[in-house]
């Protein structure tokens, strides 16, 4: 029971040591916009750090993970040549010949010498099979390959939504693309009216001998001349009917709900009418209600990252007996060794549970 409070606490010093809540943030972001936002959990110089996936990077054959199970993943990204040289110095003739690859806006605005580097991973087809792989390769050939005998992936995936088939998830854009589309037109619409129909119009006879920089100093109106006895009069025209403007309103309204969130939760402000301490309570478990399928893969994907790194912490102590973290507790700094921690000859379980920060904080 010791060992498990000390590996809680440790992997509470884990987590920020790796900056796995920073990096949630545009893992989070990404599942929201393309349903799918990846973070990778890697080892270097005997600590395990964490990086953000952009949308993209990640590849995974769609037959392959179309229960949301594959065997390969891959990672494609963008990495400096001379980086590439640091790091692979057997390797210089490869990563010379390696083709630039990179194409639209970013190789026309870039200066910097990039070559697209592939990782990827193939998982082993049993416990004893040694057919798992994992390497790094360049246009030009392999930089690095060598067997992996895990049984998952160190980058793992959260869907905002899940799909019934398929590896990807889908996203709040995905969700709202129908509607996007239609506000899109709406919002076109008053914009081309506004600017052709709501621009102040003069009315001036002709042969008033008015000069039209006397009226038009300005780029918001325009002049029209007509014959008649009658003094300049203005006339400032309405853009569309206000069915267009309700028709607009009613779609975003749509679309909140859609997603699950209203307005005025959107804005930070409490529902008209809901004055009670009960009443506002009773409001936001009904929001959050609405997302306990999300917040509770949220839960499940951190349980997930904190299992690779628990993992991790037991390949690196191997090699570094001296394996530790350091975390702050009652304004203290403490240093908590694998070692002290480690169960692996005994049975014990990740689970993520609700706790209150007020014993952390100074007040």
């Amino acid at each position: 029971k010791l060992r498990a409070t000390k590996l809680t606490k440790y992997m509470a010093g884990l987590f920020k040591q790796a900056e796995v809540y920073k990096n949630s943030e545009a893992v989070f972001r990404d599942a929201c916009i393309a349903g799918t936002g990846y973070l990778k959990i890697f080892e270097e110089d005997d600590k395990i750090k964490t990086e953000w996936c952009a949308i993209g990077e990640v590849v995974v054959d769609e037959m392959d993970g179309i229960y949301q199970k594959p065997r390969s993943m891959h990672q494609l990204r963008l990495f400096s040549r001379d980086m590439l040289r640091t790091r692979f110095p057997d390797k210089e003739d490869e990563i010379n010949d390696a083709q630039i690859q990179v194409t639209g806006r970013v190789g026309v605005s870039t200066t910097s010498d990039l070559v697209k580097v592939i990782e990827s991973w193939h998982l082993p087809s049993g416990k004893d099979a040694k057919d798992g792989k994992h390497c790094i390769t360049v246009s030009s050939g392999t930089l690095f390959v060598e067997e992996y005998k895990k049984d998952y992936f160190p980058i793992v995936p959260f869907r905002w939504m899940q799909k019934p088939l398929g590896f990807q998830g889908r996203g709040i854009s995905e969700e709202l693309l129908s509607i996007q589309t239609e506000i899109n037109k709406l919002l076109t619409t008053i914009q081309r009216s506004i600017e052709l129909a709501a621009v102040p119009m003069v009315f001036v006879p002709d042969g008033a001998k008015i000069a039209p920089d006397h009226l038009l100093n300005n780029t918001i109106a325009r002049m029209v001349t007509y014959a008649g006895p009658q003094p300049p009069t203005w006339l400032t025209p309405t853009a569309q009917n206000g069915e267009v403007y309700q028709h607009l309103q009613w779609l975003i309204q749509q679309a909140y709900q859609i997603v699950g969130i209203t307005q005025t939760a959107a804005s930070g402000q409490k529902p008209h009418g809901v004055d009670s301490n009960v009443a506002i309570r009773t409001v936001q478990d009904i929001e959050s209600s609405r997302f306990a399928m999300v917040a509770l893969r949220w839960e499940e994907w951190f349980m997930d990252v904190a299992k690779i790194m628990v993992d991790m912490s037991k390949d690196i102590y191997t090699r570094n007996p001296d394996l530790k973290v350091s975390m702050v507790e009652k304004k203290m700094l403490h240093e908590i060794r694998w070692k002290d921690v480690d169960l692996e000859e005994a049975p014990y379980d990740v689970q993520c549970f609700p706790t209150s920060q007020l014993p952390d904080s100074p007040a």
